[in-house]
């Protein structure tokens, strides 16, 4: 019994002696080298370490230069440096530790390799800095002041509301040296420059090492030009105008534009601003030709809720919207040259009514679209039971070849804007006045039916791609023009 508790104390005895004597060890991991700090900023210093109480830390530029930061502080594994080299322009440096174990060594480690510490970079604009007043045209006094620029490049710009450069006073100048507070210089503010607000803004270059550094007047400043207005702006429809759909006067979009915009294109929504886009044109409109637009309101559906968007083509940021919807409703359009319908037949009882009367009623129900059946009816009402002749109904459609020697108007004047489904019912009978033309010319290759269908539509794209309209297969003014053209003149 005696042997075995010798033999435990002893073991631990060796063991307590073991474990207090094991040597000290520290390994700085950040910052390790090939780091960027900059004076003035806040730096976490990491180290791992084992047996270590306490930690000296320091900073060297190179052998025989330790400078300490800390000493005798409790080893927690890092330490929150703010980065201060004193006034050196010896910008590659190394961390140094040092980690003690009470009453029984140290050990210590620097950076692998070196980090820079670099001076601050700024830029504060002085003036302009917001409220003030110019003219386009003039100069103005600008003043601003930099630090840590030095060997590097800077654009000086002017910039509107949506900071969009609208001009570059100086692009990659490059900077001696930083610039004190008192320096100024003198900048021209192009003539050409609308009205409006603008900010003054002072920024690194691309190409420079200081890229990201940049400064902007704190407010907007006011340029003032008598010759342009301030910015792109839809003029008509700017919110609760009604148009009627189909009507032939159509929606005449109109638009100002400032100096410098020259093209531009436009966007119709439906619904909240952006929610479902309705047309927008496929290529840029010039402008001073095409300040005005057309449109054609049987492109659209009927509904109160309506915004017009119109953009600069070459800067996207720069837009304008109608200030409030406009609509599209219902109505009966009146054509510039209605085609007269035939007077109404006094209707009086069958037995006063002569054959011919009966007859141009039934053909007025037919031009009408009325059922056959319906028709039918009518007649033997009309005729007080007895039969008589009624009119042929329109044949029905086939795949029919063109007739070689087809009936065709002399003039062909359509009054309404054709679309996919439309019937001759609703537009007075241009359908098949449309479907004629487009017999004659050997782009459609059925009898008329009077309804707009896929047959139709194929022909009409194919008649605005042989005459250099956008293949839409919507009849619009452009196609009704080039149709009246062809048979007209």
């Amino acid at each position: 019994m005696k042997k075995y508790i010798f033999s435990a104390l002893f073991i631990s005895f060796f063991g307590f002696v073991f474990t207090t004597h094991a040597a000290p060890s520290v390994n700085v991991t950040s910052p390790n080298g090939g780091e960027i700090l900059t004076i003035g900023s806040t730096h976490r210093i990491t180290w791992a370490s084992s047996n270590v109480d306490t930690i000296n830390i320091g900073y060297s530029f190179g052998p025989g230069s330790l400078n300490w930061i800390a000493t005798n502080v409790s080893n927690v594994g890092y330490y929150d440096w703010n980065v201060n080299i004193g006034n050196t322009t010896n910008m590659q440096v190394k961390i140094s530790i040092i980690g003690y174990q009470t009453g029984t060594g140290s050990a210590s480690d620097e950076s692998d390799n070196y980090f820079t510490v670099k001076q601050p970079t700024s830029i504060k604009i002085i003036s302009p800095n917001g409220g003030e007043t110019f003219q386009a045209g003039s100069s103005i006094q600008t003043q601003w002041t930099s630090s840590g620029l030095t060997g590097t490049n800077v654009n000086i710009q002017l910039v509107n509301e949506n900071t969009v450069v609208v001009h570059t006073f100086l692009q990659n100048l490059y900077m001696y040296g930083d610039l004190a507070p008192g320096s100024a210089s003198s900048l021209l503010i192009p003539s050409t420059i609308p009205s409006g607000k603008y900010y003054f803004r002072v920024m690194c270059s691309k190409e420079s090492s200081c890229f990201g550094v940049e400064d902007m007047s704190d407010a907007t400043f006011t340029i003032l030009n008598g010759n342009f207005p301030s910015s792109i702006k839809v003029l008509y429809p700017n919110g609760g105008e009604k148009f009627i759909q189909g009507d032939p006067q159509g929606v005449n979009l109109k638009f100002a534009f400032p100096a410098g915009v020259t093209q531009f294109d436009y966007q119709i929504f439906k619904g909240p601003k952006e929610a479902k886009l309705i047309f927008s044109p496929v290529s840029p409109i010039n402008v001073g030709v095409n300040q005005n637009v057309y449109l054609d309101s049987s492109m659209f559906p009927v509904g109160d809720d309506y915004f017009l968007r119109v953009y600069d083509w070459n800067n996207r940021q720069i837009l304008d919207d109608s200030d409030a919807p406009f609509s599209i409703v219902l109505g009966l359009p009146i054509p510039p040259n209605p085609i007269p319908l035939p007077s109404p037949i006094p209707v009086t009882p069958p037995s006063g009514l002569s054959e011919p009367q009966i007859q141009s009623i039934l053909s007025l129900l037919q031009s009408f679209g009325a059922d056959q059946n319906v028709i039918n009816n009518v007649s033997v009402s009309l005729r007080g039971g007895a039969t008589g002749p009624v009119p042929t109904a329109l044949p029905p459609s086939s795949n029919a070849d063109i007739d070689p020697n087809p009936q065709v108007s002399v003039c062909t004047s359509l009054i309404y804007g054709l679309r996919y489904q439309t019937r001759d019912a609703e537009v007075n009978g241009d359908v098949s006045a449309l479907q004629d033309f487009l017999a004659a010319r050997g782009y459609f290759n059925q009898d008329p039916t009077g309804y707009f269908g896929v047959v139709t539509l194929n022909a009409i794209k194919k008649f605005q791609s042989a005459n250099g309209i956008s293949p839409t297969g919507f009849v619009g003014p452009l196609t009704r023009a080039k149709i009246k053209a062809l048979t007209c003149n």
